[in-house]
């Protein structure tokens, strides 16, 4: 009997020192300034619930992050040895230094504009675990409309100034649908110079809450999506992916263009809709004109 309980405790033992796998995934919140983003990954650190760090380098990927919206997303990293445990995140390792050949910008006008990093945290914060035997898959949503910042001075550089999010796919659904072609080209929609190709944009916001612009004050969208022209049906459609389950205010603007971080524009979000997203589905929220 000691014996048969003896070898019991060694495998239970050992399942729980396991190793299961992880897939790390990229993809991107739009802008509408500028015609390419090129971020330069070079690997990913994992956080261990208990403050340790694991470090995967890669070989030098260049992510072209607007060609990864609407829910779509590139691959960064698949690993099958990883020690089973709790996680509180994922950190994007980024070469944008500011110098040539590296992370780049290429804004509407042409050109290519070196991307500079701000300094801050490129840690995408989530507690998910890794089972003995598991996979999972994570992504990080780069938010590079709450992210990029223009140069202020000529011959300056894009500000890389990070607003990451992290989302277990398994556990998020998305929400999508269309404008109508009235709303994108309503008067005022352009009224500061701007153009209506462009500014066509859905806000998403976690809870119930009034629509705000990006100003650094609360409510503050957890995501955005462009609103693309079909030239066909005249509507405008949009993909809003990698939600967490939940309840989420989600509203339209045809000013996106002018939403300027750090500063409280007059943006016109219109009529608002609450919605909840399950695991798994997609919520179809349309917007129509009066």
């Amino acid at each position: 009997m000691r014996r048969i309980l003896f070898i019991a405790v060694i495998v239970i033992a050992s399942s729980a020192c396991g190793e299961g796998g992880i897939v790390v995934n990229i993809t991107d919140a739009p802008v509408d300034e500028v015609s390419a983003v090129n971020l330069r990954v070079t690997g990913v650190e994992l956080q261990r619930g208990d403050g340790n760090v694991e470090r995967l380098d890669f070989a030098d990927r260049d992510i072209p992050l607007l060609a990864l919206t609407a829910g779509d997303s590139r691959q960064l990293l698949r690993r099958d040895d990883i020690a089973a445990g709790d996680f509180s995140g994922v950190r994007l390792l980024v070469e944008a230094d500011g110098n040539t050949g590296n992370s780049s910008v290429t804004p509407n006008t042409g050109g290519s504009v070196p991307l500079q990093l701000s300094g801050g945290d490129l840690l995408a914060r989530r507690d998910f675990s890794i089972d003995d035997e598991e996979t999972i898959t994570v992504t990080v949503d780069v938010d590079l409309r709450r992210s990029l910042r223009a140069p202020t001075s000529a011959g300056g550089n894009y500000v890389f100034a990070p607003a990451l999010r992290l989302v277990q796919d398994n556990q998020a659904g998305r929400i999508a649908g269309r404008v109508d072609g009235a709303l994108a080209t309503a008067e005022g929609c352009d009224a500061q110079g701007g153009s209506s190709d462009i500014g066509n944009v859905v806000y998403v916001f976690e809870g119930e809450v009034t629509p705000d612009d990006l100003d650094g004050v609360i409510p503050e969208p957890v995501s955005s999506a462009r609103a693309v022209l079909d030239a066909e049906s005249g509507f405008y459609d949009y993909t809003a992916a990698f939600l967490p389950a939940g309840t989420y205010t989600v509203a339209f603007t045809c000013q996106g263009e002018f939403d300027e971080l750090t500063r409280d524009d007059a943006i016109d979000f219109g009529t608002a809709r609450t919605e909840t997203v399950t695991a798994g589905q997609a919520v179809t929220v349309d917007f129509s004109a009066p």
